[in-house]
């Protein structure tokens, strides 16, 4: 197979959401604009860049740069069909995301759920499909994710009386006593509680001086500034794990797990479905009940998920970021000053972006901002340009993957 059969470029969809970068601060807009090939690409300096989405999801349609069609259309030609390999459409969506305000307090339905949410509303869960996800630190970033432990909780309830008097002292005791079911009944309560008790909980929390090497209290009072008026999310910072990873740093969110980005640039990397289930820190509409019938409600660590990593040539190095327990997705993400080589799983097609630097992959010349489809067959050769550096990620399938 020839190298100039293996790759097609790809026009990433971007969506400007309102928690988005603004202009040319947000990475986005910035690899958009180096990536396009249109030249119609302008960054609005007013304007919100929050996601680059590379894969055939309706939501965010993606065009093949050198005839302008769709990718859905695309991938139904027999050259599209021969580039995906086993499969019948992409199981992964990727993408790249710049933060600015906090994203909605949130889970993402497991298969069944998704399934009966897409029957039930298909309206609002438009994917019977589940969306465990991985998120790659491209800057610092901030986030939270899971729940804390419940002595933690506890705590908070004594070290902030007005949280402990919106939940009430049978479940505060619960919380003291670590008593079973504590955490899924203290969580429900605050998240069905009465709005004006929330507010003024919240009004009185965010007053007080700031509480030195209190995280949860700082950001409380930074999440009630973007999201002024009561939003019950201001208080789930008492509830859930404070996430801080730098460049390199991968979280692994399952289904059913509650999580928020706060602020940061990432690679992002998910199930193919868009079905976000929200209860918080957003104007959207908030389905809690849903959100409280999804959740696990176990105490545990963020799940930061170490990458496997392997020489792939001479001054190349490649780290797979794959959950293990699933193979809808995995991210290979590869840093070359010199030239290298890797074999990625053979059952789909990959998409591969150049974060930074220019060279060729597999022979085809490609700088910052590029997008391009891999040929589920090919191995994929990384060449940076003479004297430099390249930084590519890659989103692909699980090696063990079947439709």
């Amino acid at each position: 197979m020839s190298a100039s059969s293996t790759l097609r470029v790809v026009e990433p969809a971007i969506q400007n959401y309102a928690w988005g970068k603004i202009g040319s601060s947000s990475k986005v807009a910035l690899l958009a604009k180096e990536g396009d090939h249109t030249g119609s690409f302008k960054i609005d300096e007013s304007k919100p860049y929050a996601e680059l989405w590379m894969g055939d999801h309706p939501n965010g349609v993606c065009h093949m740069a050198d005839g302008g069609e769709t990718i859905q259309a695309w991938l139904a030609t027999e050259e599209g069909k021969d580039f995906l390999g086993s499969v019948k459409q992409l199981p992964y969506l990727f993408k790249v995301l710049s933060i600015r305000l906090a994203l909605s307090i949130q889970s993402h339905p497991d298969k069944a759920l998704a399934q009966k949410l897409h029957h039930d509303r298909p309206d609002l869960y438009k994917d019977p499909n589940h969306k465990p996800e991985i998120a790659i630190a491209l800057t610092n970033f901030v986030g939270m994710c899971g729940f804390r432990p419940v002595t933690e909780i506890a705590a908070f309830c004594n070290d902030f009386p007005e949280l402990g008097r919106l939940l009430g002292a049978d479940i505060c005791k619960q919380l003291d006593e670590d008593a079973d079911g504590a955490l899924k009944n203290a969580y429900s309560t605050l998240m069905r509680a009465d709005g004006k008790a929330v507010a003024e909980t919240i009004s009185e929390i965010v007053s007080r001086t700031p509480v030195v090497d209190n995280e949860a209290h700082s950001l409380a009072i930074e999440l009630d500034r973007q999201f002024p008026g009561g939003d019950v999310g201001v208080l789930s910072v008492f509830f859930l794990n404070i996430v801080h990873m730098v460049p390199g740093q991968c979280l692994y969110l399952k289904a059913n797990t509650p999580h928020a980005y706060v602020s940061g640039d990432i690679m992002e990397c998910m199930a193919c479905s868009d079905n976000v289930i929200r209860g918080g820190l957003t104007p959207k509409y908030k389905d809690v009940e849903v959100l409280l019938q999804s959740l696990v409600f176990e105490s545990r660590p963020a799940s930061i998920l170490v990458p496997t990593h392997a020489n792939c040539g001479v001054k190349c190095d490649a780290n797979t970021y794959a959950p293990g327990d699933i193979d809808d997705f995995e991210v290979i993400k590869v840093d070359a000053s010199g030239e290298g080589e890797l074999v990625p799983s053979k059952q789909c097609m990959s998409m591969g972006i150049v974060i930074s630097g220019k060279g060729t992959i597999n022979g085809m010349p490609v700088s910052e901002g590029e997008v391009v489809a891999i040929h589920a067959d090919s191995k994929i050769s990384v060449v940076p340009a003479s004297g430099t550096s390249m930084e590519v990620f890659i989103g692909t399938c699980g090696r063990n993957y079947t439709d």
